[in-house]
Order: C-alpha cells, then sequence, then structure tokens
C-alpha cells in the first residue's frame, strides 16, 4: 500500500543531490574576498547573489559562503575571510543544495547540527510533503495496482539586499534535478514514484519573508504500489 514516508524520503534523497551550478575544473585564484578567474565566465555558468558556493578541488580553504556579488571574471562571498592561494588549475566552484536545512517536523540544521534561527545573509531550503489521495486501479485479493499522486515541496530562502536572481537559479535547477518522468525506486519495495508530466514541477511566485526572498518549489508525483493489502 501507499507509503508516504518512505516516498518523503526518496524525494528527500533525491533532493540532497541537486547541482545547481559549476566551474568545472579550471584555472581560479582565491582571494581574501572570493574568487576571481582570467578565463571564462561565473555569470555564464549561472552563479548568482545569494547563492551558497563551495570551493572543491584544489582549494586549501573549502568552507561554503554567501556570494554577495558576481561579475563574469569575480566572485565576492561574506564571512570570514577566504584563504588567499595564487592562481593555478585543478581546481572547482559549485553551488549545490545550501547547507542549512529545515527537514518536514525538524529544526534547521547544518551538518546534523542544529542552527536555529536560520543564520541572517545566508540561503536556506526547507520541505513539505502533502500525502495525495490513493486510487485502485486493479482489484486482486492479494497485490491490487494502487496509485496516489502526492506533492513534494521545497522552500528556498535567500536574503535580501543581493536580488532574488539566486532564487530563480535554485529552481531552475530543481526543474532540470525533477524533470517529467524521472522514475525513483523504494528500497526494499516494489513500489515506484514518477515525477508528473500532466502537471510538471514548478515554481512559486517570489515573495519577500521579513528580511528574506522565499519561493517554493512544487513536484507533482505519481507513487505506484501492488504492495499487498
Amino acid at each position: 500500500m501507499i507509503a508516504d514516508d518512505a516516498y518523503r524520503m526518496a524525494m528527500r534523497a533525491r533532493l540532497k543531490t541537486l547541482s545547481v551550478c559549476t566551474t568545472g575544473v579550471t584555472t581560479l585564484v582565491a582571494t581574501t574576498t572570493g574568487y576571481t578567474r582570467a578565463a571564462g565566465s561565473f555569470l555564464t555558468d549561472g552563479f548568482r547573489a545569494g547563492m551558497e558556493v563551495t570551493p572543491e578541488a584544489g582549494f586549501s580553504d573549502t568552507t561554503r559562503r554567501t556570494i554577495t556579488a558576481v561579475s563574469a571574471s569575480e566572485i565576492r562571498v561574506g564571512g570570514t575571510a577566504v584563504t588567499a592561494q595564487e592562481s593555478a588549475s585543478g581546481r572547482e566552484l559549485l553551488v549545490e543544495l545550501p547547507s542549512v536545512q529545515v527537514w518536514e517536523g525538524n529544526e534547521p540544521v547544518r551538518n546534523g547540527v542544529t542552527v536555529n534561527p536560520p543564520p541572517a545573509g545566508e540561503p536556506y531550503i526547507t520541505e513539505e510533503y502533502l500525502p495525495g489521495a490513493g486510487n485502485q486501479f486493479t482489484f486482486g485479493r492479494s497485490t491490487p495496482l494502487v496509485q496516489a499522486e502526492p506533492l513534494y515541496v521545497v522552500g528556498i530562502k535567500g536574503p535580501i539586499g543581493v536580488g532574488a536572481d539566486a532564487l530563480a537559479g535554485y529552481t531552475d535547477a530543481l526543474r532540470r534535478h525533477f524533470a517529467p518522468g524521472l522514475t525513483l525506486a523504494i528500497p526494499d519495495s516494489t513500489d515506484v514514484l514518477r515525477v508528473r508530466g500532466d502537471l510538471m514541477p514548478y515554481p512559486s511566485q517570489q515573495l519577500r519573508e521579513g528580511t528574506r526572498w522565499a519561493v517554493t518549489f512544487t513536484v507533482p508525483f505519481r507513487a505506484e504500489s501492488r504492495n499487498s493489502l
């Protein structure tokens, strides 16, 4: 039968693998205020003020920080000073899911540590799961086909003062990540989740919530189960 807890966890696991944008492995410089490049464009790559950027391969300082300003050749970040490093190849900057996360029914956390309230000036995400009504499509004594149409809703909150482009970047990435037809299997089960195409995933209007911009991204999906009644 329909197993909402398992479906929520499957959608959450997929969300955690979100990739928003990346420089790819390239030549970059770390300054005390951010990062620069001589070739390529941070803007073309998709970086926007208000996103949380992670320095990966090749950087000695891999602390995530919030972008405060972006040009084609420079990213400036807030928070503590970045450890400066001269130009070198084999480096990468990327934006993934914000590190502060509010999972349904829980306090905000970063890497398992509670951070309530979420720090000002940083983006964070929330999660909601809306169970859908079920339908029995086939009739058998033990394994009828049952379907439901829940909604998985991701909230993205971004800091005021750096523009709302970051939220658009996050929702664009979510569109790609939860594309219609995406299929997710449920561990230890024959149940299958499919992102719907008749009602495709969609973002809400961006609204101001106190000191933040906020948007929701809704993923309608269909759950199919043949478990015993």
